[in-house]
């Protein structure tokens, strides 16, 4: 769909913090897809901002702080279990409650199964695209690179004209 995903599963060993790579992603990109399963996620610990709440819901306060428009969707209660989970209690009440506020803020979407995510995921890109088009990656063929580079030049004499 011409669209760029970015997960954390692209990120690469860097010398920054975790959060910092991670607001620095969110910020450049158009839109925040949140998929929920079963799992409430790793939890922020003890003595950081935003204690006791998974890095998951952390990005996507983040992402409404933002502006930035999020497609939720969430595994329905009707898909088929596996035995892939150890959460604990306090670990499925608060995915419940995460669940809840994400249904609260906006309309998501249900989905059993990978290919039943894999047919909603296109189909409200597709249509995002259409309600809330965003800027994207610019192309290097929608600006002109000489009129770019006289402006830059232009910056310093600019500069000297109107500092006092």
């Amino acid at each position: 769909m011409e669209q760029f995903p970015i997960g954390m599963e692209l990120f690469s060993a860097a010398d920054e913090d975790q959060w910092t790579i991670i607001t620095q992603t969110i910020d450049t990109s158009d839109y925040y897809v949140l998929i929920i399963g079963r799992r409430y996620g790793s939890m922020i610990p003890e003595g950081n901002v935003d204690t006791g709440i998974s890095y998951t819901e952390k990005e996507f306060n983040y992402a409404v702080s933002r502006n930035i428009p999020v497609l939720a969707f969430i595994l329905s209660d009707g898909a088929k279990k596996s035995n892939f989970t150890n959460e604990t209690a306090d670990k499925i009440a608060k995915l419940d409650a995460f669940k809840e506020k994400i249904k609260t803020s906006r309309y998501v979407k249900f989905f059993k199964n990978p290919d039943e995510l894999s047919f909603l995921l296109s189909q409200s890109i597709h249509k995002v695209l259409q309600r809330k088009n965003r800027p994207g990656w610019i192309r290097t063929t929608e600006f002109n690179i000489e009129e770019s580079h006289a402006r830059i030049y232009s910056l310093p004499n600019e500069f000297t004209r109107l500092k006092p």
